[in-house]
């Protein structure tokens, strides 16, 4: 059974944190109001803009802690606007994540290089906003099936020990399908790892289900150290 294969679902925000700001600058219409529903109904503080020059005086005005950045714009693009917002005071700080279109690698260099955190591909789906956000501030979601299983699997604490008790070779396919991003590919790996070690395998998945890869990723990484 490919339990939690499919990405959890984002109901809304967990208490205690900052009023997030997020500004949303996009030419297309239906994708800006897309996007925006999808993350005023999680909570976020929107604002939405349609070129680069408007997203430089709302980065002026309103300091956001993060920008979805459409790269291909008129007026001013997304790498010229990114270019600017990096250069001003407090520009350094914001997280810039761009939306493209493109499916080819060397854009994705030219986008990292202008100076953006993450990228995310059109067409999107809900998961990969919400994890690409989690990856850059530290946002903590509150989720549909989050009732009492929730918090019993929550208390189950992964540690880099736990993850080197296991199968060198299955520490392996782990780590690839972790640099890859690949959740099916860690999903499958979770499944193999549960007769062997159920509490390494439900601590994974925790973890999975709140978007902390990079987090398995570390602990993997302790491992090469020790």
């Amino acid at each position: 059974a490919g339990a939690g294969s499919p990405a959890p679902a984002v109901v809304g925000l967990a208490s205690g944190q900052p009023a997030w700001r997020i500004l949303i600058v996009e030419d297309n219409l239906e994708n800006r109001l897309l996007l925006s529903s999808l993350l005023h109904k999680a909570g976020f503080e929107i604002r939405e803009v349609e070129n680069g020059k408007e997203a430089i005086t709302q980065f002026h005005e309103w300091q956001p802690h993060l920008i979805w950045m459409d790269m291909r714009m008129p007026v001013m693009d997304g790498y010229e606007a990114t270019a600017r917002i990096r250069s001003l005071p407090g520009g350094d700080r914001v997280k810039i994540v761009a939306i493209t279109a493109s499916a080819y690698s060397e854009q994705h260099q030219d986008i990292l290089a202008a100076g953006c955190d993450d990228l995310v591909r059109k067409p999107f789906r809900d998961h990969e906003i919400f994890e690409s956000m989690a990856r850059q501030l530290d946002i903590k979601y509150f989720y549909e099936e989050m009732g009492e299983e929730a918090l019993q699997r929550e208390s189950i604490n992964l540690t880099a020990e736990m993850l080197a008790g296991l199968p060198p070779e299955l520490n392996q396919e782990l780590r690839q399908a972790i640099l890859a991003l690949d959740r099916e590919a860690i999903f499958a790996v979770i499944e193999r790892i549960e007769p062997l070690s159920p509490d390494t395998a439900k601590g994974l998945r925790i973890l999975m289900d709140n978007f902390q890869t990079g987090l398995i990723g570390d602990l993997l990484g302790e491992n090469d150290e020790n």
